[in-house]
């Protein structure tokens, strides 16, 4: 009988996953149960592009309302402080077409890529050394194979990412012109009154160069006025 239940319990413990993390499972759960078209919002952009001696400052803000038809969900509310142009509006639109919609479910992905747990101080973080593809992109060219992420969770009655950090690990070139030595890119989650996560603000910081002059690109997004959207079928 011992034999029996000792050879049991070895079975069991073969077909058990090695790493096990029930906090890991729960947070990429929540993270799935969110998808991009969840919430509406505000975001704020302020884009400080520097090379040399010169300084360029741009400030956007637009919506995104996911209640409306597709193909109008998204609303460039102002540029510089002024109403947009017809033409920066088109320009918007086309833009924005195939846009990935910020949003909290996308932490999946990181999660999901061989996270390994850590400890810093009482915090627990998850660090993915690679990302699946489509994880992290600029102006359309895919920069996932050289990057890693970490994400600060939040515990306590209803854990969730706090925090999620992605640094570029190799130079990568575009458009022949164009090369990017380093990006680094944070992003800041909150929960809401319902005890879902939304995107709260976004920090960006490039460096590289363009013909050849090397400069630096800072921008910071920061999202308001988050509303919840409830989804007809029709939109499902």
């Amino acid at each position: 009988m011992m034999i029996r239940t000792l050879a049991a319990a070895a079975v069991l413990a073969l077909s058990a996953p090695a790493s096990a993390d029930a906090l890991l499972d729960r947070l990429v759960a929540d993270a799935k149960a969110v998808g991009p078209d969840d919430f509406a919002w505000t975001r704020t952009l302020r884009s400080e592009q520097r090379g040399g001696d010169e300084v360029k400052v741009r400030n956007v803000i637009d919506r995104y309302d996911p209640s409306r038809p597709v193909g109008q969900r998204w609303t460039l509310v102002s540029i510089d402080g002024r109403a947009p142009t017809a033409d920066e509006a088109d320009d918007y639109r086309k833009g924005t077409a195939q846009a990935i919609v910020p949003n909290y479910g996308r932490l999946a992905r990181y999660l999901g890529s061989g996270a390994q747990r850590a400890t810093e101080g009482s915090r627990t973080v998850y660090r993915a050394a690679t990302l699946p593809k489509g994880s992290l992109q600029l102006n359309k060219n895919d920069l996932s194979a050289g990057a890693r992420a970490e994400v600060l969770v939040a515990e306590g009655t209803k854990p969730y990412i706090e925090r999620l950090d992605v640094m570029s690990t190799k130079p990568v070139r575009m458009m022949l012109v164009v090369k990017v030595d380093r990006l680094d890119a944070t992003t800041r989650y909150k929960l809401m009154p319902d005890g879902r996560a939304v995107v709260a603000e976004q920090v960006s910081e490039m460096r590289g160069s363009m013909m050849g002059k090397a400069g630096t690109i800072r921008t910071v997004a920061s999202f308001s006025d988050h509303r919840a959207v409830t989804r007809t079928p029709a939109q499902n």
